[in-house]
């Protein structure tokens, strides 16, 4: 029978158990096969006899492993919901690939001395999170070493790398949006057009620097490319507006054949 312990003494070893029949029953400490003491309020399952007790056991209430099928219904919902977004559309993907080329290689930094054969200096490469101000003082600590430094096109510089950041932000907008529901076409424009305008961001750097750095000769000069994770938002930013424009679609999406 099932019920609920009402009341115990731990000095005399008894209580008292309400029956889900509505009878109430003593109880004795030796019938508890519970671990510690029994505690009032503690649903139970007895065996009744005559007026007492017997071989009681606390048991787990519903409500517990309810709540417990329903946080696995909800994990298995969004599971499911994050696989259809990967699926249906190029926008989630492609916004999530935005993201990785931000942790990959943008921006890399090597100068060379004449005499010294390639690969022998230290390359330093720099990923968009981490192209701010590491890579703004070794390129410094280069331009100072070689007396071409000013403090108008360090500043330049500085300003010049901010447009990167458009990647990373409408990316994240993007998969927002996509989570919420289809996405229209010119949010994900938007976002493609702020991948490519990060890629042309380091382009654009590499070329200045450059530039300031090897334009009155001498011994030392310094070579900047673009990195992996630049090329890979160039390739996302024009996927993201092939897909706005109905140009390309995600093959992994039933019936979907894209525009002409």
């Amino acid at each position: 029978m099932k019920g609920q312990i009402l009341d115990y003494d731990p000095a005399g070893g008894t209580g008292v158990i309400s029956g889900e029949d509505g009878k109430r029953y003593g109880f004795s400490r030796a019938e508890w096969k519970g671990a510690g003491d029994p505690r009032p309020g503690t649903a139970i399952d007895f065996e009744a006899r005559a007026s007492e007790a017997v071989g009681i056991y606390a048991v787990k209430p519903a409500v517990t492993l309810s709540a417990i099928d329903t946080d696995a219904l909800r994990f298995t919902d969004a599971v499911q919901r994050a696989g259809a977004l990967l699926r249906e559309g190029l926008e989630a993907p492609l916004a999530l690939f935005i993201l990785l080329a931000c942790f990959l290689t943008f921006l890399s930094v090597e100068p060379s001395v004449m005499g010294m054969a390639a690969g022998e200096a230290a390359t330093r490469s720099y990923s968009l999170f981490g192209a701010g101000s590491d890579l703004l003082k070794t390129i410094d600590s280069y331009l100072i070493s070689m007396a071409r430094s000013s403090e108008s096109d360090l500043a330049m510089a500085t300003i010049l790398l901010q447009p990167r950041w458009l990647a990373p932000i409408t990316a994240v907008i993007l998969l927002y949006a996509c989570w919420r529901g289809r996405p229209s076409k010119i949010l994900t424009m938007i976002a493609g057009a702020g991948a490519i305008v990060a890629f042309l961001n380091a382009a654009i750097f590499a070329s200045m620097i450059e530039g300031m750095a090897n334009g009155s000769g001498g011994m030392t000069s310094v070579t900047i490319n673009s990195g992996t994770g630049a090329w890979l938002l160039l390739l996302c930013g024009i996927g993201l507006i092939l897909a706005a424009t109905g140009r390309i679609a995600n093959p992994l999406a039933s019936g979907s054949k894209p525009g002409g």
